[in-house]
């Protein structure tokens, strides 16, 4: 990965991380954070978004309304933050994108 693209991987991871501290400051528990897809292959653009997988014990119900949750945060932090939510169980299950993620993303927390 060249020099450029390192920087502006680093400067997302920071983005994510405070994207991550403003769940759990809202009392939203994050057991397990990823960035996944073009950030975490390094094959980003100019204006790509930013794949995060957040995973949390609260999306274990209502997962309608917590993803809907997660979306609604990331216009605090970056607007091109594109959060996927599972609960523990079900992201050790998935067995497609959970395996993909847990494979080749960048684990934040």
């Amino acid at each position: 990965m060249s020099k450029i693209k390192q920087e502006k991987l680093n400067k997302m991871k920071k983005r994510v991380k405070r994207y991550i501290e403003i769940l759990v400051e809202d009392g939203f528990p994050v057991t397990q954070a990823y960035i996944f897809g073009s950030y975490a292959r390094g094959d980003f653009k100019k204006y790509s978004d930013i794949d995060v997988c957040i995973v949390s014990p609260k999306l274990r119900r209502n997962w309608n309304k917590n993803e809907a949750y997660l979306w609604r945060k990331t216009l605090a932090v970056d607007h091109t933050i594109e959060p996927i939510g599972y609960s523990p169980e079900g992201f050790k299950q998935d067995f497609i994108l959970g395996r993909e993620i847990r494979k080749n993303g960048i684990r934040i927390v």
